[in-house]
This record gives C-alpha cells, structure tokens and sequence, in this order.
C-alpha cells in the first residue's frame, strides 16, 4: 500500500491494499458432544453447500440431518456407536464447492 492511498482507495481496490486476499475455504472439525451424539462444524469461512454425512456400512449412524448448505460456523449433530461389528469408524463429509464435489473423512473420536 502506498502511504497515499486514502479509505476510499484501499476500498476500491478490494480492501486489500493490493493483496490478495486468502481463499475462502470449507473446512471441518467433528467432535464427541454426549452419548452417542457428535458435532461437526464447519469452522472455515465459506459455505459449504449440499452437505451429507455417511458412514461405513458396519458403523451404525443415526439422527442424520438432512442434505443442506452449511455456512461458516454453523453445527450439525448426528448419532454414532461404534459396535463389536464396526470395522471401519470413518466419518465422510460430502459437499459441493464451487461446482466441484469434495469429500472429508475423519475418524469418528472417542465418546
């Protein structure tokens, strides 16, 4: 920025003073909240859209929300538990990004 340029200028210019500025981008944590109840959150700065959750067919979810754009900070819960017959305890997060399909696997965390 040069040490002229006025509010209105760095303002016009995208606010950056000439910087790009980061990429908005989705990104997710998932926690144990209770029981068998789990947190995903979208802790990124842009929208995460069409988002679904699945799981490994040996491990029983529940209580899914249902496919929905997920703004930043927002929460969705869901039901887990992991059985004797649970072989694989991965999370999978699917959702559309500018057009593009992305998916996020995280194992589920210990309740």
């Amino acid at each position: 920025m040069d040490w002229w340029q006025t509010a209105a200028d760095i303002a016009a210019s995208g606010g950056s003073g000439g910087r790009k500025q980061p990429p908005t981008r989705v990104r997710w944590t998932l926690v144990h909240h209770d029981g068998d109840r789990y947190m995903l959150t979208n802790e990124g700065d842009a929208t995460a859209r069409d988002v679904t959750i699945s799981a490994h067919e040996s491990l029983p979810i529940g209580d899914l929300p249902p496919v929905q754009d997920v703004p930043p900070h927002r929460v969705l819960s869901f039901l887990a538990a992991r059985t004797i017959g649970t072989s694989d305890s991965t999370i999978t997060v699917a959702w559309t990004d500018d057009g593009q399909m992305r998916t996020w696997k995280y194992p589920l965390p210990p309740s």
